[in-house]
């Protein structure tokens, strides 16, 4: 507790500020910590004004319909999100 690991060879120290998923993880540098709140509500309000609308609205709609209306919300969901500045990845 309170020291440092290895994790897959890169050196975790305490208080390093990690973001992981399925691909693996970085290290986010102390002095871009602030833009990754920035980041991450801009892509929360983002989705909760896209995807989440588009799928809360799916009730008795049949399949084909659902299909069409979240691929549009993903497609709105990338548009904003290039809008926001990103550099490739995921939603590129």
């Amino acid at each position: 507790w309170g020291g440092a690991v290895t994790v897959f060879g890169t050196r975790i120290e305490p208080g390093q500020l990690l973001h992981a998923d399925k691909h693996g993880f970085v290290i986010i540098p102390e002095d871009a910590r602030h833009r990754v709140l920035t980041a991450a509500r801009a892509m929360d309000d983002n989705e909760c004004e896209t995807v989440i609308p588009a799928a809360r609205q799916t009730q008795g709609m049949a399949l084909p319909e659902i299909l069409r209306g979240m691929n549009g919300a993903a497609a709105l969901f990338a548009e904003r999100a290039r809008a926001l500045g990103s550099r490739g990845g995921e939603w590129k």
